[in-house]
Parts: C-alpha cells; structure tokens; sequence
C-alpha cells in the first residue's frame, strides 16, 4: 500500500541488468551492521541484480536493485 496522495510519475531512462548470482558486491565493502533493519544484523553476501536512471515526478535518479543475504543464525544465537 503506497502513502502517496497522487499517483508518483514514474519512467525508466536506462537500466541494466545482471544475471542472477552472477555480480556480488565485494566483500571488504559489506556493512558491518545494518541497524536500519535490526541491530547486529550482519550481510554476508548483497547481490547487484540491476542498476540505472529513472524519473520520478521530473527528478532523475539512479537506482541499484540489489539482493542482501543476512545470517539469519547469528540472529537466533543472540
């Protein structure tokens, strides 16, 4: 569910993609935590699934789709 009052203008300029498991962020530049998400919570692997340009509402942006692996186990440990 969005919170926006009027519908955001939205297009893509350009993206490109990569193939699923194939581009990894390097591992000395991983987040030693990601509070945001929950204290202590460490990302083991993030995943570079698309980057690019797109507008929103007259405003260009860049944008990354990335995924982020956490190791759940250390989580349950705590």
């Amino acid at each position: 569910m969005s919170n926006f009052a009027v519908k955001p203008r939205f297009h893509v300029i350009f993206k490109q993609s990569y193939k699923p498991l194939k581009c990894w962020v390097a591992a000395r530049l991983l987040p030693t935590a990601m509070p945001h998400l929950n204290a202590g919570l460490k990302a083991t692997h993030i995943e570079l699934r698309a980057a690019g340009k797109c507008c929103l509402d007259g405003k260009d942006y860049e944008f990354q789709d990335i995924r982020v692996y956490v190791d759940m186990a250390q989580e349950a440990a705590s």
